[in-house]
């Protein structure tokens, strides 16, 4: 392109010498003395074509090709902006020169002229009786254009134009996309980020309403690695084709591929979202795509919407862990401080409360200042809470007890809208981990639904005989026992060691037979059915009692279960009080024993034994010993008739 100087020149030659190069030989404004020759044609920003009528020329521009030659394009359609537009008027005008600035040599200069059927170069000048042609771009933006062609056909082209032309340009898009010179304006717009995969998806729509991806949908689709939203421009030329991708109909990038691309947020001065402006200039394998959109969009998350719990590994394989749907997000409203959330693998969950149906539910508190972000558990210790709980063995794991690791993610919907994104991903102490991902609408619940002790798994009672080690672990080779029933009677002036008159107690007692329904055994077997005996005191008390406290129970009390001395060491011979009785001390108190043996006024039972197997059992010495496995006994219904052959003073209306 010439500088502005060369154009002045050029502007000043030619007003000089505009009235010598009005006409042409084709052309003639003066008077012919022939009074039987064609009046002259005059054209002023004009073509005719063969004799016709005079068609005005209405659009003019031009192009600078990459050797430096110049393609000028005059079309009658008016608004024609580039040379794609040109073509597909095809009404057109073309002349090419190698330079623009002035008379062109036919004989010598390259050239081309073409108009509907008539094409004038080098190669064709034997089919050419004359031509004229004069092209002056006397600035970056006027044009003096003259030609006159004449075929041996007899076939006639003549243009003179001097008026405006520009340089070829893009059509300005405003919120539409460009392919192919197809021009669409965007009706929707959806941006899709993917945390797992770590990008996000930028969706220009023909269609309007559209609030998620659609893959039928006609438009542009941009996939965009994270790291590279935001970017004031990305070269596509250079960028690496996995982290930017983008299609529209036939159109992919991919090796080759030339441009650029700009994806960001619209924000104001205090960092609120506002919209979403993309700009796209990407062009591969002679096809280009562009596009232009700057206002509001409809944004998302895609989220598999599961929860997933790994146990540790067992027996050197790890155990098998399954996706299940998350039914729904529930969200505690309104949210004070906090904004806490509840979820689990339950099929169907209407409240909070229903997630105990399925295996494994989650609570996630997170710190209001810190909503919208990713939090790291281990280092971030003071900005969440954690549970997770197991519906199957009823146990509660805290996400704040050393050795948590892992993130949680939260993330509001981008355009505004109420969705929430929420993505966990850790591994507690004990190895189990929890991965769940959930984009939607929370199910809001008030806070009492969402309280957290209400959420904890609670066992439904089970009668039952259980030991326990003091690491909380059943012994090796024991399990626990469900009771069949629970068998009571009434012994009136129960003779405890030989009673008063021997130095003992005289007193009414209870006999509590927790049978467990194994198979051979008799109600007063031991080794099956361990035996409770208690002073009617403390079942009349109502009360827990502490057996220990023989000085302020002023009880005596027995306890039988004979089995393995690697459960509990002293169970066939016995636990009880520790007395002295003939000048000689009998131990048989552990250090903790407690009991509570309620009998209801609807005659239910409510009984609850606990025993340390451990203590100061030896009557010469302060040494204590034992298993130091804790026994207990839980029983809730109501109690079966005595079936033993032993005194039984309750009558048969006490049991129903």
């Amino acid at each position: 392109m010439k500088n502005s100087t060369h154009y002045r020149l050029r502007a000043l030659a030619c007003a000089m010498l505009a009235s010598a190069t009005m006409l042409g030989a084709c052309d003639d404004d003066d008077p012919d003395d022939d009074p039987g020759k064609k009046p002259p044609v005059k054209l002023t920003d004009q073509l005719q074509y063969d004799g016709g009528d005079l068609v005005g020329i209405k659009s003019a521009i031009y192009v600078v090709e990459e050797d430096g030659s110049h393609t000028f394009y005059l079309s009658p359609t008016e608004g024609l902006i580039n040379a794609e537009q040109m073509e597909q008027a095809d009404d057109y005008l073309r002349v090419k020169v190698d330079n623009p600035e002035g008379s062109v040599n036919t004989a010598a200069d390259p050239f081309e002229i073409e108009y509907k059927d008539i094409s004038v170069k080098k190669t064709t000048m034997n089919d050419v009786a004359s031509v004229e042609l004069s092209v002056d771009l006397v600035t970056e933006t006027r044009l003096n254009l003259y030609t006159c062609v004449e075929l041996k056909s007899g076939k006639t082209l003549l243009a003179r134009y001097q008026n405006t032309c520009t340089e070829e340009r893009d059509v300005e898009l405003t919120n539409q996309y460009e392919i192919d010179n197809r021009i669409a304006a965007v009706g929707s717009v959806v941006e899709w980020r993917n945390v797992r995969e770590g990008n996000r998806r930028f969706c220009l729509y023909e269609q309007k309403g559209l609030t998620a991806p659609d893959e039928g949908a006609a438009g542009v689709e941009i996939l965009l690695a994270e790291e590279l939203f935001g970017t004031a421009e990305i070269d596509l030329a250079t960028a690496d084709p996995a982290k930017v991708r983008i299609r529209c109909g036939e159109f992919t990038t991919g090796a080759g591929t030339t441009g650029t691309l700009t994806a960001k947020y619209l924000t104001d001065k205090f960092g609120t979202i506002e919209g979403l402006v993309v700009a796209l200039d990407a062009s591969k394998d002679g096809k280009r795509l562009r596009a232009a959109y700057e206002g509001t969009f409809a944004g998302g998350y895609a989220a598999t919407n599961t929860i997933k719990v790994t146990e540790p590994a067992s027996g050197g394989e790890a155990a098998a862990a399954a996706e299940a749907p998350i039914a729904a997000l529930f969200s505690q409203e309104p949210q004070v401080g906090s904004y806490v959330f509840a979820l689990g693998d339950a099929e169907t969950a209407a409240a909070p409360a229903d997630l105990a149906k399925g295996h494994w539910a989650a609570y996630v508190r997170v710190l209001a200042a810190k909503f919208d972000g990713v939090i790291d558990v281990a280092a971030q210790t003071s900005d969440y809470w954690f549970r997770l709980y197991d519906h199957k063995t009823y146990q509660t794991y805290y996400g704040e007890d050393a050795g948590l690791t892992g993130t949680i993610e939260t993330r509001p919907n981008p355009a505004g809208g109420k969705e929430i994104y929420l993505r966990v991903s850790l591994t507690l102490k004990n190895g189990i981990g929890v991965e769940a991902e959930y984009y939607g609408v929370p199910t809001a619940a008030t806070a009492d639904a969402m309280d957290e002790d209400k959420l904890k798994p609670v066992k439904p009672f089970e009668p039952s005989i259980q030991i326990r080690t003091k690491d909380n672990k059943e012994p090796e080779g024991w399990t626990d026992k469900t009771l069949d029933r629970m068998e009571v009677r009434l012994e009136k002036g129960y003779r405890w060691n030989g009673g008063e008159e021997y130095g003992g107690a005289t007193f009414d007692a209870y006999y509590f037979y927790f049978c467990t329904g194994a198979e051979g055994s008799s109600v007063e077997d031991k080794w099956a059915n361990p035996q409770l005996i208690l002073p009617a005191a403390i079942v009349d008390a109502g009360k827990e009692c502490d057996l220990t406290d023989f000085d302020n129970t002023k009880s005596h009390w027995n306890f039988y279960y004979d089995t393995s001395m690697d459960y509990l060491a002293r169970g066939s011979i016995g636990y009880g009080d520790t007395y002295t009785q003939w000048g000689m001390t009998t131990k048989l108190c552990p250090d903790m024993a407690k009991v509570t043996a309620i009998r209801n006024a609807d005659k239910t039972w409510q009984v609850s034994l606990v025993i340390l197997d451990y203590g100061a059992f030896d009557s010469w010495s302060d040494d204590k010993s034992g298993t130091e496995n804790t026994l207990t006994i839980e029983f809730r219904g109501k109690a079966a008739k005595y079936s033993g052959s032993k005194t039984n003073d309750l009558a048969d209306d006490f049991y129903e």
